[in-house]
């Protein structure tokens, strides 16, 4: 628990030096030391995350490169870069925390490349990313992380409409996890405003959710015939686990629509300039109203638009700071907004894991790195 506080710490003060009091001395160096950090917690983390225990035990399994070849994919849930890249990496070390470390290097210099390039305030996206995401990219969903990185990646050509790049890296977002393949639609969508046509449309898709939902649910049948998602389609379409009751209806709705709704709500009636990110904020929050029919198979195509809503959010709080025109009551809203979405969060860091002596965010404290169990790293070498 105490490495994460002092990371907060750390962040806080680097806000205050550089998002807010604007200096410039020290910035570079203090980034790429961030980057470092974020790097050494996830890549020397032992154990942490329910997800990566089963990348661990699964981990003896993947082939080298001398074995790729002659490998089973029709026998695998995986997609091939994902177990391709384990291959590169078991080929170098048979060790499964050399692999770990990679991924981390790779993802999070991608996450920081990306935060880089897309907003001036660039330590509060990376207090909002450690707090509402680190833990979910780096432990959880290791093999939809690198899919989300591909696709920051191909943001960029997404803007300047360069879209034989953007769909090529798609592609390799999907040869990592084949949940990217819902970023292919994008595009279609790039035309997309945030302005009260978007607020009514949004309305009424949330009345029609449970139309569409079931219209929607009879169509992703037909991915079926794809092998490599024909199980995960069918257990996550058919499986009561993945949907909400009626409390988690409410909180779906509270956490993923009503208080990013509230959020656009807000730079619309204090900004006039248009939001950069705005067909990904309105694709999140029309995500967001699916979660509650289905909440594994939704977020997952949040987890995409994650990064562009903390860029909109880091826009958001520190231009309703700078504002010549405010009052003390703008930051005071968007910190509210804030305190909210973080409640919603972690709500469920609260409630009880597989075990009923055990929590969720047992999963994660206390923190454990691979340091402080040598003998069992070398046994893994």
């Amino acid at each position: 628990m105490l490495i994460y506080v002092i990371i907060l710490i750390v962040l806080l003060f680097l806000i205050k030096k550089y998002d807010i009091n604007e200096n410039i001395l020290g910035y570079g160096f203090s980034y790429i030391t961030m980057l470092l950090v974020f790097v050494l917690v996830a890549g020397l983390r032992y154990k942490i995350g329910s997800d990566t225990l089963v990348y661990m035990d699964e981990y003896t399994y993947y082939p080298d490169l001398s074995q790729l070849f002659q490998y089973d994919f029709t026998e695998t849930r995986y997609d091939f870069l994902w177990v391709f890249f384990c291959a590169l990496c078991k080929s170098i070390s048979g060790s499964y925390f050399f692999m770990q470390f990679i991924h981390a290097i790779i993802i999070n210099s991608i996450y920081f490349y990306f935060i880089y390039k897309n907003t001036k305030y660039r330590f509060t996206a990376l207090f909002i990313y450690f707090i509402l995401g680190f833990l979910y990219f780096n432990t959880e969903i290791l093999r939809e992380s690198l899919a989300v990185a591909f696709f920051l990646l191909a943001i960029r050509f997404f803007y300047e409409k360069k879209w034989t790049k953007y769909y090529l890296l798609v592609l390799i977002a999907s040869l990592f996890h084949s949940s990217a393949l819902i970023v292919l639609l994008f595009p279609l969508l790039s035309k997309i405003k945030l302005n009260m046509h978007f607020i009514i449309s949004l309305l009424v898709v949330a009345a029609l959710a449970s139309v569409i939902w079931g219209v929607f649910n009879e169509y992703i049948q037909l991915l079926y015939n794809i092998s490599s998602i024909e199980d995960k389609a069918d257990a996550y379409l058919n499986n009561d686990a993945f949907i909400y009751n009626f409390n988690g209806i409410l909180y779906g709705l509270f956490t993923y629509v009503l208080i990013p709704l509230l959020c656009v709500l807000f730079y619309r009636k204090y900004f006039k300039d248009p939001i950069d990110v705005a067909p990904f904020i309105w694709l999140y929050i029309a995500f967001g109203i699916f979660i509650v029919f289905n909440n594994t198979i939704f977020t997952r195509f949040q987890n995409y638009l994650f990064f562009p809503f903390i860029i909109f959010f880091s826009n958001l709080w520190n231009e309703s700071r700078e504002n010549k025109e405010r009052i003390i009551i703008q930051p005071i809203q968007v910190m509210t907004l804030f305190f909210l979405l973080l409640f919603g969060s972690y709500y469920n860091y609260f409630k009880m894991d597989v075990t009923e002596t055990t929590y969720i965010y047992q999963r994660y404290i206390p923190y454990h790195s691979i340091l402080q169990n040598e003998f069992t790293i070398e046994n893994n070498l």
